[in-house]
């Protein structure tokens, strides 16, 4: 089964490729980490802000997996 990470969608199809072909992922560039950074920091506390205003959070980080043809996968997390 091959399985592609939503997170990854985005890149160039040259790169998808690159990665199926057991080429390693180049690294995520600091600009965006310190993206990906904040968004870990906060995530705690918009959780709470929204139930502070009543929603429900269930399965939280769950993994899911959305198969789009036979063996092939996308995954990802809510």
């Amino acid at each position: 089964m091959i399985v592609y990470r939503a997170s990854g969608l985005g890149a160039c199809l040259n790169s998808l490729v690159a990665r199926r072909q057991g080429d390693p992922e180049n690294p995520t560039p600091p600009s965006v980490q310190e993206w990906y950074d904040r968004g870990n920091e906060h995530e705690e506390a918009c959780v709470a802000a929204m139930r502070n205003e009543g929603y429900t959070i269930i399965e939280q980080q769950r993994e899911v997996n959305l198969t789009i043809a036979d063996g092939i996968v996308v995954q990802g997390h809510l």
